[in-house]
């Protein structure tokens, strides 16, 4: 695995010499990286809810990568990055008016009515609640779920011989 000398890396990737194991590699790694660098920057300060939340999302995370690493490696164990790559974008495409639909109904629950009664007046950053930690943690598993099943399907095809 190559962390710096990028050049080697193109080289691998040119000549198909890189094994499933350090495709999983580079994903959990970007993965954990991409998730690290997603907390948010608020005005309010980070409370131990917060982090709870963060290292929760960051363990389902790294499971569920190594989750469907396994499934892909117990099929044909071929191409896991391209695959994890590509059936991201459409499942995301898909659960993606879920989520804001749920975001939506957790912002109206969570929103104290002093907000809407005062529209004017401005009002700090509402600290993270526990349905916020759960609602994130749901749709982080629920979008894995399904992206494992996809990965299956793919991983565990054999294409049918129909003979004439």
């Amino acid at each position: 695995m190559y962390l710096w000398k990028v050049d080697r890396l193109v080289a691998d990737l040119q000549s198909n010499q890189l094994t499933a194991k350090e495709e999983f590699k580079y994903l959990l790694i970007s993965s954990v990286s991409i998730t690290a660098l997603s907390i948010p920057i608020e005005t309010a300060p980070a409370t131990d809810l917060s982090y709870i939340g963060f290292f929760g999302t960051l363990l389902i995370t790294i499971f569920s990568i190594y989750y469907s690493y396994n499934i892909n490696a117990s099929g044909d164990n071929k191409d896991f990055i391209k695959r994890s790559i590509c059936l991201s974008v459409p499942i995301t495409i898909r659960l993606l008016p879920i989520v804001i639909l749920l975001l939506l109904i957790d912002d109206i629950i969570n929103t104290p009515s002093s907000y809407y009664e005062n529209p004017d007046q401005d009002f700090p950053i509402m600290p993270v609640s526990v349905t916020d930690i759960a609602l994130e943690w749901v749709l982080t598993v629920i979008y894995f779920a399904y992206f494992c099943i996809k990965l299956k399907a793919v991983a565990l095809y054999k294409p049918s011989l129909i003979s004439e």
